[in-house]
């Protein structure tokens, strides 16, 4: 019988390997602690086994998760799609139960509406009371006033030889225009329209209008932009004035129109006349004119009667209905190369210390039945323009316009001419 042993004698001990220090018989299989009785290639074999158990026990798990999450994601479309193909019914009873709730709404309340007197609906766009907004972003028509553009070369000028200038605009909803006009008719009628006293008595007040000087039509290229010019006798000198309209008409509108209403543009150049006798060419390049809230007020009341005009022009002459969705809007701009002092007077009004006075100025009034008249709302444009423009701390009577301020003028140029 073999003998192992799992001690080890002291060097040079000739005691044999069963009487050495810590040893001990072992009986036949049984494997001493300690030591392995596996060759080299078994334990081999046994760690590649051992790497593609893992291997595939990783694998597995991989498979089985990508499974588990593909089941789940079919179950839940599952559960979705019977969910709705559940609610779809409900929904629709619930739609024809409200259907019959507020029929039977209607039919209670009519006996009631009928003794209610009917309050009478205007046949035209009212025209004549206005809430003051300086609200773009609900107006993008009238946000546009300052980046509208006319058609004369003469207006393609560096921007240092551009003048103080006024624009004016007027929007009115109206039903589409008729086909059986022509381009000739409407131009003729456009003509007529920009030759109306208000309007040539509102250019003479701003500038100089020479003895030779008339409205003329300018092609455009397509019927519902009309644009006219008040040139003299050299029509490639800069207009007098510009006038531009825009019709509602069947087919895709014009980019950043509204298709819903007419639009009316009016553009003046700010002169100043020196003297009587000086040639008009010279006139059109003198300074600029420079007046007080009170006339600006004036000019104001005035160009908000466009509105009313372009509602007329649009019924009598050419024939379109006239609404109030959306209602009538009203643009005023006012532009200088510097400061807006440069063409309104402050008088003696107090200026507070600013960092810096803006060089333009924009408000707008927007048609409302309740609304205020005509001339409360040239006042209130005035009392912005002062407080948000101008950063003037004086009465309200004069910096709304309403009377004069000492040392500033109020006059128009007819009045020097």
């Amino acid at each position: 019988m073999a003998w192992i042993g799992v001690g080890r004698p002291h060097r040079g001990s000739t005691v044999s390997a069963p009487a050495a220090r810590g040893s001990r018989r072992f009986w036949p299989g049984e494997r001493p602690v300690g030591h392995s009785l596996i060759s080299v290639d078994d334990r081999d074999r046994l760690i590649a086994l051992s790497i593609a158990a893992g291997t595939l026990a990783i694998a597995a798990n991989l498979i089985g998760g990508a499974l588990g999450r593909a089941l789940f994601i079919a179950f839940g479309a599952l559960a979705v799609t019977c969910l709705a193909l559940c609610l779809s019914p409900c929904r629709r009873a619930l739609s024809w139960l409200r259907s019959r709730a507020l029929r039977t709404q209607e039919w209670l309340l009519r006996p009631l509406r009928r003794r209610q007197p009917q309050p009478e609906l205007p046949t035209s766009a009212v025209t004549g009371c206005w809430q003051f907004t300086t609200d773009g972003l609900r107006h993008p028509q009238l946000a546009r006033i300052g980046m509208d553009g006319f058609g004369h070369p003469a207006y393609s000028r560096p921007v240092e030889s551009t003048p103080p200038f006024v624009r004016v605009k007027a929007l009115v909803a109206c039903s589409q225009l008729a086909e059986e006009q022509t381009w000739q008719n409407l131009r003729g009628r456009f003509l007529g329209l920009v030759t109306h006293e208000w309007l040539m008595t509102l250019i003479s007040e701003l500038t100089v209008i020479g003895g030779d000087a008339i409205w003329r039509s300018r092609a455009t290229n397509v019927r519902r932009w009309l644009e006219a010019d008040l040139t003299g006798a050299d029509e490639k000198e800069v207009p007098v004035a510009s006038a531009k309209l825009l019709l509602p008409e069947p087919g895709p509108g014009l980019f950043g129109t509204d298709r819903r209403c007419a639009e009316l543009s009016l553009h003046v150049d700010l002169l100043q006349l020196e003297a009587p006798t000086t040639p008009v060419r010279e006139r059109r390049e003198s300074m600029p004119v420079m007046q007080g809230l009170p006339f600006w007020r004036k000019q104001v009341t005035r160009a908000l009667t466009m509105s009313a005009d372009l509602d007329g022009f649009l019924r009598h002459d050419l024939g379109v209905t006239t609404s109030n969705d959306p209602p009538v809007q009203f643009g005023f701009y006012l532009h200088a190369p510097g400061p807006l002092t440069q063409v309104v007077s402050t008088g003696n009004i107090r200026v507070l210390p600013a960092q810096y006075t803006l060089n333009e100025y924009v408000g707008f009034a927007i048609a409302h039945p309740g609304g205020e008249t005509t001339e409360e709302i040239a006042g209130r444009i005035m009392l912005d323009l002062s407080e948000r423009v101008l950063h003037l701390d004086g009465p309200l009577e004069e910096m709304s316009g309403l009377v004069p301020s000492g040392g500033a003028a109020d006059h128009g140029l007819s009045s020097r001419t």
